[in-house]
């Protein structure tokens, strides 16, 4: 009993390799990658290896694992069809006859979607091909591909698709660190326009899972101005949120990766220093996720949160340096010598800036060397004196000018000299920046300078005084 048993399976075995060797087609296809909540479109190919003729129609069975429905086919001469009810058995059909010269059938591609909630474990797919002369194998002898016993399997692995944000600018060195929580490197200053970026990377999904959003909630403080760029091509619109600004931000095309660049500005009176959030949160037509999701969660899937501190407006401050005197004593008669040295002790940089002299009687302005500066002198220097405005460049922060002014020292001088010297950036006229420095020269950019005038006996003289000699004293007062 036991040899006719083992008879009988070899039997059936034998039986089994000739009909598949009998078989005259070659089947085949390309399996894809299978990720959730998107297309995936199957590829089959079949072919007459047997060198006579075989006549159709052609039919094509594909049995979709479960969670994946069948959506259509390509344009070409196959027809296919799913019963009501069961978008899993895809039924095709082609009516033609494969000869030794045609032994190529046309290419059928089977498409179909992935539900977001398949299973992310291994999935059986399965085809069989049948004419009225070639039957379908049965029992079913499936093979890889290609296969010449009418039926095809493959175990698929499905994978969850995920569209992720990557980053908010951090090759772009816009903050502190890569992934979906960061903060930005530099606050944002009241007033002043700032780029907000976020970068994203899908995995699975494709072209069908379009468009593709991501949504920007502005805390308030901050409004949307526009968009600055992207990859690929956004339009963007904002409304208002609560207190805040919902910015959405959509494409309907894929790339990996991509990024999206707004402008925000921080308004005049935001709260300092902060930090204010700005969540993000993307989507596309198969997942979805809310803000009190990504608020609860700013590291899960589609989320993102950027903390923003904030900082008063940056402003420059012009100050005087240490004035340097040449000779230490000015001379009737000769040249004296004023460097005014001044500097943008703020942290902004001033547009330009401004250097007012006023200088007493018997001494006149000359020129002003050293730094690119346009000065202008008004006043008679024997009888009222001279104020003296120079139109001076920019000067980023940090930046110190030193312009250098040359003096004639008349012979009317007195033995003291005060120099009233203000620096600014131009706001106002020469004279209500005079008046600032004159009731307070102890400003920062005030300075008040005494330079003695050394008395020689022949100055009274000019040039007469070829009497006077080193000998004589001056007289006492």
């Amino acid at each position: 009993m036991r040899h006719r048993i083992i008879l009988l399976f070899f039997l059936t075995l034998a039986a089994l390799a000739g009909q598949a060797h009998a078989n005259p087609l070659q089947f085949g296809w390309m399996v894809p990658p299978m990720w959730s909540g998107t297309d995936w479109n199957l590829q089959l190919s079949l072919a007459n290896s047997s060198g006579a003729n075989v006549a159709g129609p052609f039919v094509v069975r594909v049995y979709l694992p479960g969670h994946v429905e069948f959506r259509g086919n390509n344009a070409g001469q196959w027809t296919c069809s799913t019963q009501p009810g069961n978008a899993q058995q895809v039924n095709c059909s082609w009516p033609g006859t494969l000869t030794p010269a045609n032994w190529s059938a046309p290419h059928l591609g089977v498409y179909a979607r992935t539900s977001p909630a398949i299973p992310p474990t291994t999935h059986t797919l399965r085809a069989t091909v049948e004419t009225p002369t070639v039957p379908a194998p049965d029992p079913a002898l499936c093979t890889g591909t290609p296969s010449s016993s009418g039926c095809l399997v493959a175990q698929i692995q499905a994978q969850a698709s995920r569209l992720d944000l990557t980053d908010w600018g951090y090759t772009s060195d816009m903050v502190t660190a890569p992934g979906p929580v960061a903060e930005v490197l530099q606050p944002f200053e009241a007033g002043v326009e700032r780029r907000v970026l976020v970068g994203f990377q899908p995995s699975g999904y494709g072209v069908g899972n379009i468009p593709m959003t991501a949504r920007f909630h502005l805390p308030a403080g901050l409004t949307f101005q526009g968009l600055s760029n992207g990859i690929p091509t956004f339009t963007c619109r904002s409304q208002p949120d609560g207190g805040g600004q919902l910015v959405t931000c959509s494409t309907p095309y894929v790339v990996q990766p991509g990024f999206v660049n707004i402008r925000v500005l921080a308004v005049a009176n935001i709260d300092i220093p902060g930090p204010l959030y700005i969540h993000a949160r993307l989507e596309n037509d198969s997942q979805q996720v809310s803000l009190a999701e990504c608020i609860a969660d700013p590291v899960g899937m589609g989320c993102g949160r950027l903390a923003v501190h904030t900082r008063l407006p940056r402003a420059p401050r012009l100050e005087l340096g240490t004035p340097g005197v040449l000779p230490a004593e000015f001379r009737r008669g000769q040249q004296g010598h004023l460097d005014l040295p001044y500097r943008n002790a703020g942290d902004g940089m001033a547009s330009a800036s401004r250097l007012v002299l006023q200088l007493p009687p018997g001494v006149s302005w000359n020129r002003t060397t050293a730094v690119s500066m346009t000065c202008m002198a008004s006043g008679d220097p024997a009888i009222v004196g001279q104020v003296v405005g120079c139109a001076g460049p920019a000067v980023l922060e940090n930046l110190q000018l030193a312009p250098h002014f040359v003096l004639d020292v008349l012979y009317n001088a007195a033995d003291t000299l005060p120099v009233l010297i203000g620096v600014d950036m131009g706001e106002g006229s020469d004279q209500s920046l005079l008046d600032d420095c004159a009731a307070d020269p102890l400003q920062a950019h005030c300075a008040l300078l005494e330079v003695p005038v050394a008395w020689r006996c022949a100055d009274p003289f000019g040039a007469d005084g070829i009497h006077c000699d080193g000998f004589e004293l001056p007289p006492t007062l």
